[in-house]
Formats: C-alpha cells, sequence, structure tokens
C-alpha cells in the first residue's frame, strides 16, 4: 500500500479488516462484513472524487462466494472494482487509469 501511496500522492489508499478480532480481554468483536474487498481508496477528479474498491489476491487464489456477492453489491451502487494480484503494482496501474479516464 505505501507503494501506491508514493506513486500516486493524490490518491488515498486504505486497508480494510474483516473478521472476528478479540480484545485484550478475550471479548470477541465482529469486524464488517464477510466478502468486502482487501482495499479501497479515494480517487479525486477535477468535478467529483470517486470510491473504488480492491481485492487482492496471491498466486493462484480467487475469489469467495461473499466476494463475489461484494462486487455484485459494488455493482449496483455503480463502484468501480478490481481484482488485483497482491504485490503487482502493474495491476493497480491498470484499474486506476481505467477510473481516472472514465
Amino acid at each position: 500500500m505505501l507503494t501506491f501511496q508514493q506513486h500516486y500522492p493524490q490518491i488515498r489508499f486504505f486497508e480494510r479488516h474483516v473478521g472476528l478480532f478479540y480484545t485484550k480481554n478475550g471479548q470477541p468483536v465482529k469486524i464488517n462484513k464477510k466478502g468486502m474487498y482487501d482495499l479501497w481508496a479515494m480517487i479525486p477528479l477535477k468535478e467529483k472524487t470517486i470510491l473504488a474498491e480492491f481485492e487482492l489476491k496471491t498466486g493462484s487464489s480467487y475469489k469467495s462466494k461473499d466476494q463475489i456477492k461484494w462486487g455484485e453489491f459494488l455493482d449496483f451502487m455503480n463502484v468501480p472494482h478490481f481484482e488485483v494480484r497482491e504485490n503487482n503494482f502493474e495491476d493497480i496501474k491498470k484499474a486506476l487509469k481505467e477510473i481516472i479516464q472514465g
């Protein structure tokens, strides 16, 4: 994420954590909705700011059923979203170019 931020200082990238976590005293806390993508970004354009989401995948991994459903929800809400290979800066560059150029 730091690499993305350095190459695109005008864009803000945010990590999203999903799952069941525990407080110091052992209290379970559920964070976000299962299937939500790993990163989201605020991309300022001349006339407005666009929100976009990115699902990071490693190796030959693929989207889960919940991630596919989340993608369908993003389609419904007209939010651009992309599956990118983790540590593949070219995937992110291609996605951002697509958003910026419309």
